[in-house]
């Protein structure tokens, strides 16, 4: 485990049967050369699950048994977030204790895999003129919010997500940044692009399913799983249509036409 990106360390003990025997939580300096030392444990068969910066963004939940377990990113009573919320990994490793184990410290390395995705939209205004306020409105929706003791999104988990920060780029580009929970193939990832008038009536609104076109990219999960920050360039035309769509460098949408 790498200090540089690593807060706190909760690990949790379950038996044979699914049920939690110990678990034990460090923080940054209670790590020994980059290691967390886990105490000796009865003789037996284990299994490891690791949560690495779990902040206060998220809630841990079910801790007794794994098919209770999960791990949820917190919302607001909307299930809205509006923050950056801290980046946090999740492992799992198969462990033994037996009689040499007790004589001599074993290591095991646990593999970590990253939970959360940035989102970076550049939008493009070629030739469209907002009737209300210069920036527009965009927020995420994702059934992404919630994660069982295997690192499985628990479908119901519906997630929307707000730019926790907006730029101005130039008079006609504004950046909008997200941090999302992971993205896996086979859920919904809504982009919405909203327009508003003076009044504040919504005029325009634009819906993009993000994943639908990742997974042009990205055909599986592990392909996915291998991307941590998605950049997003969209640009719209004068009547508020896409008129170009390519993420990461790949054009999905080009002159309006599909590719």
């Amino acid at each position: 485990m790498y200090e540089e990106f690593v807060e706190n360390i909760d690990l949790y003990l379950f038996d044979t049967d699914g049920y939690l025997v110990n678990s034990y939580s460090y923080r940054k300096d209670d790590l020994y050369n980059y290691k967390a030392l886990l105490p000796m444990q009865e003789e037996g068969d284990y299994l490891l699950v690791a949560s690495v910066n779990n902040s206060d963004d998220y809630s841990t939940s079910g801790k007794d048994d794994l098919q209770s377990f999960q791990i949820s990113l917190k919302t607001d009573e909307a299930n809205i977030i509006r923050r950056k919320q801290a980046d946090i990994y999740h492992g799992m490793q198969n462990v033994s204790f037996t009689p040499s184990t007790w004589l001599f410290w074993e290591e095991d390395t646990v593999p970590l895999y990253k939970n959360t995705n940035h989102i970076n939209v550049s939008l493009t205004y070629n030739g469209y003129t907002s009737p209300g306020e210069s920036t527009l409105n965009m927020f995420i929706e994702g059934n992404n919010g919630t994660y069982d003791y295997k690192n499985d999104c628990m479908s119901s988990s519906l997630r929307t997500y707000y730019p926790h920060s907006i730029e101005a780029v130039s008079e006609k580009v504004d950046r909008f940044r997200f941090t999302t929970m992971q993205l896996y193939i086979g859920s919904d990832l809504l982009l919405y692009l909203q327009d508003k008038n003076a009044d504040g009536k919504i005029i325009l609104n634009k819906q993009l399913n993000i994943l639908s076109y990742l997974s042009r990219i990205y055909p599986t999960n592990d392909h996915l799983d291998q991307e941590d920050i998605f950049n997003i360039d969209l640009t719209i035309d004068g009547d508020f249509q896409i008129l170009e769509l390519k993420i990461n460098d790949w054009f999905l949408i080009r002159g309006g036409e599909e590719v």
